[in-house]
């Protein structure tokens, strides 16, 4: 399912699986239809209304405040998430004759309204219709409470904790990190691998956590926004490991089982699928560093654009690609700044989150994603699509606006050299480097050192496809 937040139309599958009637309930034991309502579901806008739904059929049927039917197991339904979102239950007087079930709806002016269904009896107490009533929310206010706060904290935590991991592990495999004597030839530290690993499935964790809460009472109000950043983990992961685990647990949680290793391919047609429906459900608009969790946690759909098309192009995919981050342009939401710090206010910031560790020692940002990201995405995709001019149109402006140089009259050395200087220490670096097949000679890597070694301790298996 699908949902908007401009809309917030939230659909709660359980008032339909447990408190519609049964089939063996509306029907007759030759089939026959006994009772039906002109229609099953009625969505009312914010102002409400006054609305009649013919009943077919003839059999005497009456409206009843029944309690709902119970799960197979004898539980009840728990649709209660009062302590993590704002919600109301649609305020709504119904009346009934023989012709019609007859509705009047108050106006509302609650963000995310929780739907009711209406159920018609027979006089042996047979459910024998149902109505599923929503009604759409006010655009602005409130989403989340206090609870559901404290997840986004915990979720924009654990993303910060897992990019500066993984951006310094590859800052220092492709020497953009000159800090520390490094040689790629020789393997990275266990203990440096293993704690990226573990930071990068702490948050995978913690966003598959809060994603089940959320699906368990049928809101998907972050479905989206957790999708993304689950897709931007793995995207950045799978450049270093390649065939991942794509687990829903934290590693110590298996214990000495054998891990699955799904194969990249697999991995990123899952990602692909939930990246399209973020682009579907966030809104238009620009993005930027804020501290407000619920601003950033409802952010843009450049950021699931930006994303897909990052793992488009490390697909060879650059017609997809360009023609996502050519959206993202047109948009006009962001713009290049000259500076290559990432304060607060720097337009360039796509996505920013504030971090406990500091970065390159001159900021407590994490510039997630940045407009020099695209920009520079740009160029690389329109070389590949043969658009020489276009790919050169776009380096210059990044390079004059930095004040940055290079040397190489081949474009897509020449994108390296400036994506080297203006993306130092954001990541994606060895992706690049390893999809234009310039790995082992700007490393002076071997084949089998385009991918590290998974940490030790852990024991895998590939999945039969």
């Amino acid at each position: 399912m699908r949902f908007t937040r401009n809309s917030w139309v939230i659909s709660l599958l359980a008032s339909v699986l447990w408190g519609a009637c049964s089939s063996d309930d509306t029907t007759e034991g030759n089939g026959k239809e006994l009772v039906s309502l002109e229609k099953t579901e009625l969505t009312v806008p914010i102002e409400g209304g006054t609305y009649t739904i013919p009943i077919h059929k003839g059999l005497p049927v009456e409206l009843s405040l029944k309690e709902p039917p119970t799960r197979p197991d004898g539980s009840v339904p728990a649709i209660d998430s009062r302590e993590y979102y704002y919600s109301d239950p649609i305020q709504y007087t119904p009346t009934l004759d023989k012709q019609a079930l007859h509705l009047t709806v108050q106006p509302t002016s609650a963000r995310v309204m929780t739907p009711a269904t209406i159920r018609l009896y027979d006089m042996q107490g047979n459910c024998r219709a149902t109505l599923l009533l929503r009604q759409t929310g006010k655009a602005d206010g409130p989403i989340l409470k206090e609870n559901g706060l404290k997840s986004v904290s915990a979720v924009m935590a654990n993303v910060a904790r897992a990019m500066v991991s993984i951006n310094n592990l590859d800052a220092e495999y492709t020497l953009q990190d000159r800090t520390h004597p490094f040689d790629p030839l020789s393997e990275i530290s266990d203990g440096q691998l293993l704690d990226c690993w573990k930071k990068f499935f702490e948050t995978i964790n913690t966003i598959n956590l809060i994603r089940k809460f959320d699906e368990d009472y049928h809101y998907n109000i972050l479905l989206a926004p957790l999708y993304t950043l689950g897709s931007l983990c793995y995207s950045q992961a799978i450049a270093f490991w390649g065939d991942m685990p794509y687990l829903s647990v934290h590693p110590s949680e298996v214990g000495s089982n054998e891990i699955e290793l799904t194969p990249v391919d697999s991995i990123f047609k899952s990602l692909t699928s939930r990246l399209e429906i973020a682009i579907e459900t966030l809104d238009e608009k620009g993005g930027g560093y804020t501290e407000d969790k619920e601003a950033f946690i409802f952010f843009s759909k450049d950021i699931p654009r930006l994303v897909l098309a990052q793992i488009y192009m490390n697909q060879n995919n650059y017609k997809e690609a360009w023609t996502l981050l050519r959206k993202i342009e047109s948009g006009k939401h962001y713009q290049l700044e000259s500076t290559l710090e990432y304060m607060a206010e720097n337009k360039e910031i796509m996505l920013g989150i504030k971090s406990n560790v500091i970065v390159q020692g001159k900021y407590d940002i994490v510039p997630v994603l940045t407009y020099s990201d695209v920009i520079l995405s740009l160029a690389e995709c329109a070389y590949h699509l043969n658009e020489m001019d276009a790919a050169e149109g776009y380096l210059k402006q990044i390079a004059e606006k930095k004040n940055l140089s290079y040397s190489s009259a081949d474009l897509l050395i020449a994108v390296k050299e400036v994506r080297n200087q203006a993306l130092c220490k954001q990541g994606g670096y060895f992706a690049f480097l390893k999809r234009n097949g310039l790995a082992q000679s700007e490393l002076g890597l071997k084949d089998s050192q385009l991918l590290l070694p998974y940490p030790p301790g852990l024991s895998f298996v590939r999945s039969v496809e």
